[in-house]
């Protein structure tokens, strides 16, 4: 049942780590500094977003929390309420 659930918390756990892309670029005009800056902000930003990732990934987990409560709740309502029903109905220990 939990992996139901861990694509709740996988987009904030994937903050945590650097992105990098490679891609062409037509113009002559870019220098190697451009490339670098470019590069080193994104593999810089995880550790400047550090404390943001954080109360991302433990909103995302209360969130998943939530969820899974959610489910729980409805599955044991929909439980009682057939029971009631098999019992109105003349089913039951006696």
């Amino acid at each position: 049942m939990l992996s139901i659930f861990s694509g709740i918390t996988a987009g904030a756990r994937s903050a945590f780590y650097p992105d990098l892309t490679l891609s062409g670029n037509g113009s002559w005009n870019t220098g190697r500094d451009d490339l670098t800056w470019s590069s080193l902000g994104n593999l810089v930003a995880p550790i400047l977003n550090r404390n943001t990732n954080k109360a991302n990934l433990k909103a995302a987990k209360a969130r998943q929390e939530e969820a899974k409560l959610g489910i729980i709740s409805d599955i044991q309502s929909r439980t009682s309420a057939q029971i009631a029903l098999y019992q109105a109905l003349g089913g039951g220990v006696e």
